[in-house]
């Protein structure tokens, strides 16, 4: 058995470490809001956030997930780790060179919606993703040796320079929604020469490719691509849909929410990125930690869906100081699509398992009903109802696809799990929201210390509640 001391003390400090980064990610994003607003209209932040989606396909297209594979495999001895960085990078450059070549020359016949893009930011877009992704594979080593210090520096190192060579397009050089592209381009820029600097002092990357490894890694990768990429193509397409219907203004009001919303994925990432690292080695090296993992999932979930409620609670006093009334609307959107991150990190709780047992076909299956579902609802609602549908057919969709993965993972690892104290601590969190939002939330720009009172009151009984329906178990 494993001790658990040790692990749990140096996953804490290495997640404090990811938390840590991610607070300076999301405040300096949250930081270029505000200044958005004032440079950039509604319609304009809308074409921004149709890009920044777009753009966050490419890495995705350039790799077909084989980050992934070099998870699975890295602590295996079935590979030679410095061919498999050679190859990985070498088929990331060419592929992606390749991509971004196709789309200059056919970018005025692919998708009409996308007119405002011009050849300039398809080719900046394009070198910023290759550079992004052999990053990323870099990086990678760091996370999987649990090594949180040296991967968040080059995290902060990205946040930091886009940010500052942001400000300067936007404010100085008048690059309008454009700064941000050649802003994160630069920025992007910079973490690859740093991080191909320690890559190269680390070890050799230059050895020579293998065609056998590179297919070992697709065919590990290629069953995960649907899911992977799924989640963006549909944000992509509810973008596109909705300027399509001429709803330019419901884009920029759901790309906010989508952005505020973040904040809790964040924080889930922070805790499942150490988590599911530190599995996979453990898993590798053949020890079992079925026990463990049964009290690490409950533990994150419950604190979780109290960082939900004490979220959808406040946002507004937020949205006060920084945001004009045009934006209020979404509040409501917010919690939806929080409580979709929330589930998420369930799906990538039991995707460490699947993808040990190389069960990857299970998840690209599962995926690509999940997009068909997702794509269906959207297609019908949001010209009804408008951005918030898609935040609620991403929560079902995401439940959905958490019950079906806990029921197939029965075959393979039994976990100890207390469903019925899950489900109602879940069901008694959003209850409490939607009453909120319902009944008490007023949605109009003036402030109200006596909401602020309640809501306060509210949590700390929460908070008391929490500990005592939980400490029975």
């Amino acid at each position: 058995m494993i001790k658990a001391s040790k692990p749990i003390t140096t996953n804490t400090i290495s997640s404090m470490w990811y938390l840590g980064a991610s607070v300076i990610v999301k405040l300096l994003s949250f930081m270029l809001l505000p200044i958005y607003s004032k440079y950039l209209t509604v319609s304009e932040y809308g074409q921004l956030a149709t890009l920044e989606s777009l753009a966050r396909l490419l890495p995705l297209l350039f790799s077909l997930c084989l980050e992934s594979a070099f998870y699975r495999y890295y602590h295996s001895n079935e590979v030679d780790e410095k061919r498999l960085y050679s190859t990985y990078i070498l088929f990331i450059f060419l592929n992606g060179l390749f991509l971004t070549l196709g789309t200059l020359l056919f970018l005025d016949h692919i998708i009409p919606e996308l007119k405002f893009i011009n050849h300039e930011v398809v080719l900046v877009s394009g070198i910023s993703a290759i550079f992004a992704q052999i990053s990323i594979l870099g990086i990678s080593e760091w996370k999987l040796e649990v090594k949180a210090k040296y991967a968040t520096m080059f995290m902060t190192v990205l946040t930091i320079s886009s940010f500052i060579f942001t400000l300067i397009f936007l404010i100085n050089a008048n690059f309008g929604w454009e700064s941000r592209v050649f802003g994160y381009g630069l920025g992007i820029l910079v973490q690859f020469i740093v991080v191909l600097f320690f890559l190269m002092r680390k070890r050799n990357v230059l050895a020579k490719p293998s065609l056998r490894l590179l297919t070992f890694g697709l065919k590990f990768s290629l069953p995960l691509f649907p899911g992977v990429i799924g989640t963006w193509l549909l944000a992509l397409f509810d973008r596109l849909y909705m300027q399509s219907l001429g709803l330019d203004k419901e884009v920029g009001v759901y790309s906010l929410g989508v952005q505020l919303a973040m904040v809790l994925y964040l924080l889930q990432d922070s805790i499942f990125q150490v988590n599911s690292a530190t599995v996979m080695k453990q898993l590798n090296n053949g020890r079992m930690v079925i026990k463990e993992q049964s009290v690490f999932i409950s533990k994150t979930h419950a604190r979780l869906l109290f960082v939900f409620v004490a979220l959808s609670f406040f946002y507004y006093e937020v949205f006060l100081l920084f945001f004009t009334k045009e934006y209020f609307s979404a509040l409501m959107i917010i919690p939806i699509i929080m409580f979709a991150h929330l589930l998420r990190g369930w799906y990538r709780f039991y995707t460490v398992f699947l993808s040990f047992h190389k069960k990857t076909k299970v998840l690209g299956i599962a995926s690509i009903i999940q997009i068909v579902f997702v794509f269906v609802i959207n297609y019908y609602y949001i010209p009804i109802y408008g951005g918030i549908s898609a935040a609620f057919s991403l929560v079902i969709s995401s439940l959905l696809m958490v019950l079906f993965l806990s029921f197939y993972c029965k075959k393979i690892v039994e976990f100890d799990i207390d469903w019925i104290r899950i489900a109602v601590s879940s069901c008694a969190c959003v209850s409490l929201v939607a009453i909120y939002y319902m009944y008490i939330f007023k949605g109009d720009a003036l402030y109200s210390f006596e909401e602020t009172i309640i809501k306060v009151v509210i949590l700390i009984f929460l908070y008391i509640g929490y500990l005592r329906f939980y400490s029975k178990g």
